[in-house]
C-alpha cells in the first residue's frame, strides 16, 4: 500500500513585513488549509522587516516545533534584512527556543549561510551564525556607531524556575539603568519633554517582567529593541506625519493573561488588590478607555470601560484581557503593600503594589510618552493607544466619553483607545504572550 504524499504549503511574506500585515496574511491563509502539514516560509523577496515580526515568526516556528509540525524558511536576497536578522540573532533565538540546529529550519540544502560583511569607518565586520556577534561589537566600543541602527539584539533567558526569572529581571533593570546612551539618545529625541531615564528601566524594564514573570507555564523570555526609523523613511517617502518609534519588545512562552485571570475568576478568588486600588486611584493612575473591536463580534455591549471595572465570570475575554491594565487587578492579589522577593509562588510585584504593573506601565507609555501599547496573546491582538481629541466621530475617541450619562462619568486622569482583533483558525491560539512597546521619536539619528 503507497502511503498518501503530505502536501507542502507555503506561505510568501510581503515585502514589506510589518507584523500586523503579517500576521493577517497568516491567518487569512489557515483558515481554509490544515495546520500539520509542513510550511515553508519564504522571505525571498523582503526588502525591511520589523523586530516584532522576527519575534512573531520565532514564536511561529517554535509553537510548530513543539508540535512536531515541520517548519523552513527561505532567506531573503536583501543584504540589509540578512544583516538585521544575523545581528539581531534571529536564527539563534530559534535555536535556543527549540534546542536544534537553525539548518533544521532552513529550506533547501544549503550547508552554510552566504557570508555578509559591512564596514564601519575603518573596519570589516563579518557576521556568523556560531557566534555571539552582538556582544563582541559591544566590548569592542561600536555601540555608538551601531545606534544609528538600534541595539540591543534578542536576548533569550531562561525563565522557568522563580530563581532564574529573579536573575532575568535583576539582570535586564541593571542593563538598561546602567546603559547611558540608550537613555540619552532617547532624552535628545523624545517628541515630549519627559525624562526617560526611570520611566525606561523602573518602569517600563521592570513592569513588563514581573508580568512576564507571573505567567505559569513559562519557559523563556526573549528581550530585544530596536531604533526603528531608517527603512521606515524610505518606505514612507513624503509622509511627514509618519511617526518614528523606538520598539521594545518582549515575549514569554507562559499561559496567556487571559487564560490565568480567567481561572481565578471563574474559581470564584479575588482578582483586586483593594489597597492597591485606593492607592491608584490617588496617584494619578484612573484610567478610561473606548473599546474599539476590529472584524469580529463580541458578547460584550461595553463600548468604553473605566479604572473601577472588575471582570466577573460573565466577562467576555477581550473585557478580561483589557482589564488586565486596570488598577490592583491580579489573579492572585495581596491586599498589603509589600515589594519584598522571596522564593514563594507568585509574588513578582510592581514596585508600587500587587495589582499595578501593567498599570504602571499604561500611564508611563501611553500618558507621559503618548507611545503606544501591543499586547498579543492567546486569539487577541490588543493595541493601546492615547484617546484623540478631533475629527469625525467615528474616529473621534473623546466623543464617546463627552455623550455617557453624566452618573457614568468619573473622575479620570487619562483616556486611553483600545483596540483589539480577533485571531481565530486552524493554526491555533499564540504561544505565550508578546508585549510591544512604540515611543515615538522625533527624528533619526
Amino acid at each position: 500500500m503507497v502511503s498518501e504524499k503530505i502536501e507542502i504549503f507555503e506561505f510568501k511574506v510581503s515585502e514589506h513585513a510589518y507584523v500586523g500585515r503579517v500576521e493577517k496574511e497568516l491567518h487569512n491563509f489557515y483558515l481554509d488549509r490544515e495546520y500539520t502539514h509542513p510550511l515553508i516560509i519564504d522571505l525571498n523577496e523582503v526588502s525591511y522587516i520589523q523586530i516584532t515580526t522576527l519575534l512573531y515568526l520565532a514564536q511561529f516556528i517554535y509553537k510548530r516545533d513543539l508540535s512536531n509540525t515541520k517548519t523552513y524558511m527561505k532567506l531573503p536576497q536583501s543584504d540589509e534584512v540578512k544583516i538585521f536578522m544575523f545581528t539581531w540573532r534571529f536564527y539563534e533565538i530559534i535555536e535556543e527556543l527549540t534546542g536544534k540546529n537553525i539548518f533544521n529550519f532552513i529550506e533547501g540544502n544549503q550547508k552554510k549561510f552566504p557570508p555578509i560583511k559591512f564596514t564601519i569607518e575603518d573596519k570589516t565586520f563579518y557576521l556568523n551564525i556560531n557566534k555571539d556577534y552582538f556582544d563582541k561589537y559591544y566590548k569592542e566600543d561600536q555601540l555608538k556607531n551601531l545606534v544609528k541602527k538600534g541595539f540591543f539584539s534578542f536576548v533569550c533567558e531562561p525563565f522557568k524556575e522563580e530563581k532564574q526569572k529573579y536573575l532575568a529581571l535583576k539582570k535586564q533593570r541593571r542593563n538598561w539603568s546602567t546603559e547611558k546612551l540608550i537613555t540619552d539618545v532617547l532624552q535628545k529625541n523624545l517628541i515630549e519633554n519627559v525624562q526617560i531615564g526611570n520611566l525606561l528601566s523602573n518602569t517600563i524594564i521592570f513592569e513588563c517582567l514581573t508580568n512576564a514573570a507571573n505567567h505559569p507555564e513559562s519557559d523563556h523570555l526573549v528581550i530585544g529593541s530596536f531604533y526603528d526609523f531608517t527603512n521606515e523613511e524610505k518606505i514612507h517617502k513624503g509622509d511627514k506625519e509618519k511617526k518614528l518609534y523606538f520598539t521594545i519588545v518582549l515575549w514569554d512562552d507562559g499561559d496567556s493573561i487571559i487564560n490565568t485571570l480567567s481561572e481565578s475568576i471563574n474559581l470564584g478568588n479575588q482578582i483586586r488588590a483593594n489597597d492597591s486600588y485606593e492607592v491608584a486611584k490617588k496617584s494619578g493612575l484612573k484610567s478610561w478607555f473606548r473599546i474599539a473591536r476590529e472584524d469580529f463580534h463580541s458578547d460584550s455591549k461595553n463600548e468604553s470601560m473605566f479604572y473601577d471595572y472588575l471582570p466577573n465570570k460573565e466577562s467576555t475575554s477581550d473585557e478580561v484581557l483589557l482589564s488586565s491594565f486596570l488598577p490592583g487587578i491580579s489573579r492572585k492579589p495581596i491586599n498589603k503593600k509589600d515589594t519584598s522577593q522571596n522564593d514563594s509562588d507568585e509574588n513578582f510585584d510592581s514596585s508600587s503594589g500587587t495589582g499595578l504593573g501593567l498599570t504602571l506601565l499604561l500611564k508611563a507609555v501611553i500618558k507621559d510618552l503618548d507611545g503606544s501599547i501591543h499586547v498579543r496573546t492567546d486569539d487577541y491582538l490588543l493595541e493601546i493607544t492615547k484617546a484623540r481629541k478631533g475629527g469625525g466621530i467615528e474616529y473621534n475617541d473623546m466623543f464617546f466619553y463627552k455623550n455617557l450619562n453624566e452618573t457614568d462619568k468619573k473622575d479620570v486622569d487619562f483616556y486611553c483607545k483600545s483596540k483589539l482583533r480577533l485571531y481565530k483558525n486552524k493554526s491555533g491560539p499564540f504561544k505565550g504572550n508578546m508585549i510591544t512597546i512604540k515611543i515615538p521619536v522625533n527624528h533619526a539619528l
